[in-house]
């Protein structure tokens, strides 16, 4: 992996938010540093380009939680004047939100891919749970794959407001991109919770749950993404390093990020 000395000369931004704050599940604060020790085992992407990416660093939490998501909104919004893609590594899947929010306020018409085993809108189980619902809010378009636990109120939340999803069951690539496709716009944000991945590939996260999609088909369905959308931006959470075995999940979250930096577009 190549890194750029100054944003400008950069292909992509990547940027730190280490937050435990609003799970249960502690330990994702340390993702951003482990993932980032991982980058050194990884030079060219699979496409063969070489991306120049630009660290910015982390954006430390603070005591207060909404103190927390308004720095993340305000730092993402001042990155975004660099019209380049922005790739945040959390920390819990609660840092999304603010993320959205910021990149609402620059584009008006983009639509997100969910990577997710959860819908993530369960409105009374914390605030890293409750990210789609809060997305829903703002109007913008999303679609959810990779589903394989969820509550009876979050199947009823996705029903009641129209939210095309796939399940883990259904899944094949070329159903994920039909669907993408058929409700969002050219350019789109992926939001990538680790769990989407299967346990046996990604053992290091807080919510383990059996029956994932495999790394090899988590990697070719991003390129996919690349060839049919306009990749803006994106953000690898719920990577937990104290659940890891042997760096399997902090590798594979370093190597995803690579290949999603290969395929993004700046805008």
């Amino acid at each position: 992996m190549k890194f750029a000395k100054t944003i400008e000369e950069a292909d992509a931004i990547i940027i730190g938010f280490p937050v435990d704050q609003g799970t249960e599940n502690k330990g994702t604060k340390d993702a951003p540093a482990e993932v980032r020790k991982a980058f050194d085992n990884f030079y060219f992407s699979e496409n063969a380009k070489e991306s120049k990416i630009y660290d910015v660093s982390d954006v430390v939490e603070e005591e207060d939680f909404e103190k927390t998501m308004e720095k993340i909104e305000k730092k993402i919004s001042e990155l975004l004047k660099h019209k380049k893609p922005i790739i945040s590594i959390g920390g819990n899947h609660s840092v999304t939100a603010p993320i959205v929010k910021a990149f609402s306020k620059k584009h008006k018409n983009f639509g997100i891919i969910f990577l997710d085993a959860h819908p993530d809108c369960q409105k009374d189980y914390f605030p890293f749970g409750d990210v789609v619902s809060k997305i829903v809010e703002m109007q913008i378009p999303i679609v959810i794959i990779g589903v394989r636990n969820w509550s009876e109120d979050e199947y009823n939340f996705l029903i009641e407001n129209k939210i095309p999803f796939l399940q883990a069951k259904d899944f094949t690539i070329e159903k994920a991109i039909e669907l993408a496709k058929k409700h969002l716009p050219n350019k789109v944000y992926i939001s990538f919770d680790i769990d989407f991945i299967d346990a046996a590939f990604a053992p290091g996260t807080g919510c383990i749950e059996p029956g994932g999609i495999s790394s090899r088909d988590s990697l070719n369905l991003l390129h996919n993404i690349g060839k049919n959308f306009t990749i803006i931006g994106s953000d690898m959470v719920e990577v937990n390093p104290s659940k890891d075995t042997n760096n399997l999940t902090t590798n594979l979250a370093a190597k995803i990020i690579l290949e999603v930096a290969s395929i993004s577009k700046q805008f």
